[in-house]
């Protein structure tokens, strides 16, 4: 602690002048003052001063010199960390304390004859001497390194330095914290977190694998019990297999739920970024959840903000996902009252828009301690949900992670026995150039038209105000038959009668069908056009609108878009009544001939799709696989791809994935219709994600298939398509129902046949060769194709067989792949004869 007493010393002799020189000053004036001669005692008081006065002083601060000294001496050597002094030049230590020398191991003495290099392992005195070169003489340093003791071990270091200046020389002062056992528990936590999620995503990759391994056979399970269920069975029987078809379903919600959460555990969860229209995949949604909801007597609606924006560019799929997961909850939850849907524009920017959606339901509402656990994992508000209601409890968490990863957030606000109201936000950019949309005719006509709104709902009522007051509008509610009756009667005595009428089906007291035979009896009132609404489809309603002149019959929930273009079009021909129950096979007035490419590697199929597409004025081009289809398309124009998933060559996914690579410079867009023979949720969602718009499963409904092409071309289908009724009878085809799938058209049937029977012995011949070299590919592959075929005509015992061997080659398990094409082999030659009577005596 040299440098502390040559300070100390410095400051005393600063002061010891200065008070000499006070001293003698005062001595002259107090000579002065006794009158005494200055001249010869000045020099005797001056030392006596020295003696009485400035040496006391002096004493008292060396000895506080000495105090000071020993206590900067004390703090030095007390640092529980070690300390060093050493020399800029010669890196020799000046100074250690003593928790230097028990750290290191070394004597004072040993230190005073080393340097700073001796405690540095030898790989790292390069680096040591060119950071000291550079190293800044202001501020204090700090750096991480590596010391050697005089055991030859060594430790982890964190340095932190200071230059002073000590006896004269430029040196650095050094604190060294020892963090060897830091740095290890560190490693130690690192290597534990590294396990752990390397455990995590092994078990999600697990899961992920074994989702899709069961949702195969699961398939299978499915399939063969719907098509059971299609024979001739007793009623027990009938029941079992509904229970197992039922219980199979929830199977595969749950593993579809499992795959979806442990895609989120392995970071492998993304979402799509393609242009939809947010009006009509709303609709399309609640359409699709409508039916659950009604037939627990539930009213389903939807609301859409007039200034939210509908061209936008997002994942409709996941957004579809969320909102089927919270109104089928909501659903199950809600025994009576309704489910509302609502979307508002949260906030607005020149490029992007967040949306708020809200689902309210009048269920059973949740705890307020139940809600903070609402979105973890595995987790309902309570177990009494699990055991009354089902479930995995994945849901939420599923739909709260696809909402981060939208940019937004989800919360919800709940009362117990009041219902629940679960709110998310979503950010979707704007599309820059909308997509291609069905072209809404001018609705000028419509402006001021007086409408009357008759719903005992009260949200019902209120959205369908909103809707026609946008359209320019003027509508009036009712909440009853009776008020609606009486608002008739007074604006015709006004002479300001409503024009059109919107009743609800679904009313308690009067319905909306005694309302409308009350309109009829009344010969003095005018009638107006009646739309009629309904949340439930009951039998012969049909009927029943035809006998009283209803215009149109339409199942809630219904879009603005929907609802205008309906209006438009039985405004357009007052006189227009309900279809007949089947869609005729006609060109209509006005509509569109597009010339559609269809990808189909079944001769079967190929000729049935196509003549179904000509006899409604299309012109259709056949690829017989992905790769022609995608030749064709890049040489041809066409409007629309009908485009079969499971080709030779290049499958359809593929070939779609193609064509929007190319669009994407282009900056085309050609709608294309998956077909599939499967129907899982994930075969849809991988279509979709590949590009395709629509999703069509095998075989064909001719109705489907005629109001997606007429949906895309602006026209709105008004029929409501009889399906053809499932009969127990043991035909082996059903040539009623088969007119029907072929809309009638004989010739076309004569002509599916004739190609059918000409063509399965060539698939049976390929399934034969494959299972002599036991090539499950090829045998996939020709009993794919020889199901396809078979499924134009029947879903039965020859269907079956099929998909089972299909089954086989996909599994690669051919143990009993012999038994089962022998049991097809029997079955298509029933199937062969009960076709070949068909023809016989359609050509007699």
């Amino acid at each position: 602690m040299n440098c502390i007493s040559c300070l100390c010393r410095e400051k005393n002799l600063v002061l010891f002048v200065l008070l000499i020189a006070v001293a003698e000053v005062m001595a002259h004036y107090l000579l002065e003052f006794l009158g005494v001669a200055a001249g010869f005692w000045s020099p005797i008081v001056d030392a006596a001063l020295l003696v009485a006065i400035i040496i006391p002083i002096i004493f008292k601060w060396d000895c506080k010199l000495r105090i000071t000294e020993e206590r900067y001496q004390l703090l030095f050597e007390s640092t529980p960390d070690p300390n060093f002094v050493f020399d800029r030049e010669t890196l020799k230590f000046l100074a250690v304390n003593e928790s230097a020398i028990r750290v290191y191991g070394y004597t004072r003495d040993e230190f005073r004859n080393m340097t700073l290099k001796d405690i540095r392992p030898q790989s790292e005195v390069p680096r040591l001497l060119e950071k000291l070169a550079k190293d800044s003489l202001d501020g204090i340093s700090k750096s991480l390194s590596k010391h050697r003791k005089k055991d030859g071990t060594t430790i982890d270091v964190e340095v932190f330095g200071q230059w002073i200046n000590f006896d004269g020389k430029q040196a650095k002062l050094i604190v060294v914290k020892d963090i060897t056992d830091r740095l290890r528990i560190e490693a130690d936590f690192r290597k534990a977190k590294d396990i752990a999620e390397e455990a995590s995503r092994a078990k999600s990759e697990f899961l992920a694998n074994m989702s899709h391994e069961i949702r195969t056979p699961m398939n299978g399970i499915l399939g063969m019990t719907e098509l059971t269920l299609l024979t001739d069975l007793t009623s027990e029987q009938r029941e079992y297999l509904s229970m197992v078809q039922s219980s199979a379903n929830s199977l595969l919600r749950i593993i579809n739920d499992i795959l979806d959460f442990s895609k989120i555990e392995a970071r492998k969860l993304s979402l799509d970024s393609i242009g939809f229209r947010l009006g009509e995949s709303l609709t399309d949604i609640m359409k699709a959840l409508a039916l659950q909801a009604h037939k627990k007597g539930l009213e389903l609606a939807i609301r859409i903000s007039p200034d939210v924006p509908d061209a936008l560019v997002g994942d409709p799929a996941r957004l579809r996902q969320i909102l089927v997961n919270l109104v089928g909850n909501a659903t199950k939850f809600t025994e009576q009252g309704e489910i509302v849907v609502e979307v508002e524009t949260d906030v607005k920017t020149e490029s992007e828009t967040q949306l708020r959606f809200s689902v309210t339901d009048t269920g059973i509402g949740i705890a307020p301690e139940q809600q903070a656990h609402i979105f973890d994992a595995f987790a309902q508000a309570d177990s009494s949900v699990t055991r009354k209601y089902g479930g995995t409890g994945l849901g939420l968490t599923i739909c709260s992670h696809l909402i981060g990863l939208m940019g937004g957030r989800i919360w919800l606000e709940s009362k117990p026995g009041k219902g629940s109201v679960f709110y998310f936000t979503a950010r979707c950019r704007l599309q820059e150039t909308p997509v291609a949309q069905p072209t809404l005719p001018a609705l000028r006509d419509l402006r001021g038209l007086p409408v009357l709104v008759v719903d005992d709902n009260d949200t019902n009522r209120r959205i369908l105000e909103e809707m026609l007051a946008n359209a320019g509008m003027c509508p009036t509610v009712a909440e009853s038959g009776a008020a609606a009756l009486a608002a008739l009667e007074q604006t015709q005595q006004s002479g300001n009668p409503f024009t059109l009428l919107l009743l609800d089906s679904n009313m308690p007291g009067m319905d909306g069908f005694a309302v409308a035979a009350r309109i009829k009896e009344q010969r003095g009132l005018l009638t107006p056009t009646i739309m009629m609404l309904t949340s439930e489809d009951r039998m012969g309603d049909s009927t029943r609108c035809q006998e009283l002149g209803i215009a149109a019959y339409i199942t809630k929930p219904i879009g603005q878009n929907e609802l205008l273009e309906r209006i438009r079009q039985c405004l357009g021909n007052a006189s227009q009544t309900l279809p007949r129950a089947r869609m005729t096979a006609t060109r209509t007035e006005g509509q569109q001939q597009l010339r559609i490419l269809l990808a189909e590697d079944n001769p079967v199929n190929q000729i049935v799709v196509s003549r179904i597409l000509e006899k409604r004025g299309h012109s259709v081009r056949i690829a017989a696989n992905g790769q022609e289809a995608l030749s064709a398309w890049q040489t041809e124009p066409f409007d629309l791809i009908l485009m079969d998933v499971q080709m030779p060559v290049l499958d359809g996914l593929k070939a779609t994935a193609a064509i929007r690579e190319k669009e994407a410079v282009s900056g085309c867009h050609i709608p294309i219709f998956a077909m599939t023979a499967h129907a899982l949720k994930g075969d849809e969602e991988r279509c979709l994600q590949a590009g395709m718009d629509r999703y069509l499963t095998k075989p064909l409904d001719t109705a489907k298939l005629y109001e997606a092409i007429d949906n895309l071309c602006g026209v709105q289908v008004q029929t409501k398509v009889r399906r053809p009724e499932v009969t127990e009878s043991n035909q082996v085809v059903d040539h009623k129902q088969l007119l029907e799938r072929m809309n009638g058209d004989e010739d076309l049937l004569r002509e599916a046949v004739t190609v059918f029977l000409q063509d399965y012995p060539k698939r049976l011949a390929e399934m034969s060769d494959a299972l002599a070299i036991r090539d499950t590919e090829a045998l996939e592959r020709a009993a794919h194709t020889l199901r396809g075929a078979v499924g134009n005509f029947a879903t039965g015992r020859a269907f079956a067989a099929a998909m089972e061997l299909e089954e086989m080659g996909k599994l690669g398990r051919l143990d009993q792949a012999d038994s089962a094409y022998a049991l097809l082999r029997r079955e298509i030659e029933q199937f062969d004869s009960a076709l070949t009577r068909i023809v016989t005596v359609e050509t007699c």
